[in-house]
């Protein structure tokens, strides 16, 4: 989207005042935010579980962690004739 600005020139001196009436358009752009919009809820959905590796899995006292939850990241895959839509699951440990 584009704002215009405009600006007035004044005049320093007598001569000046016939250019009195300049006027500059400057034009600014405006960045727009993207916003995530959801895939269609009618499509298929095929989950997939991205484990954490297992040195991660444990703490320094080599205590066991466990999953408390996990983060949801969906992108969309086409196949011919077919869009389905892939659910990353990242699990979360502590």
């Amino acid at each position: 989207m584009l704002e215009s600005v405009t600006l007035n020139i004044e005049p320093e001196d007598d001569e000046a005042e016939s250019q009195a009436n300049n006027v500059i358009d400057i034009k600014l752009e405006k960045t727009r935010k993207k916003t995530k919009r959801a895939f269609a809820d009618n499509l298929p959905r095929v989950p997939v579980v991205i484990p954490v590796e297992e040195h991660d899995k444990t703490c320094q006292r080599c205590c066991q962690k466990k999953t408390i939850k996990h983060e949801f990241h969906e992108r969309l895959n086409y196949q011919p004739q077919v869009y389905e839509v892939i659910v990353e699951m990242h699990e979360v440990v502590a």
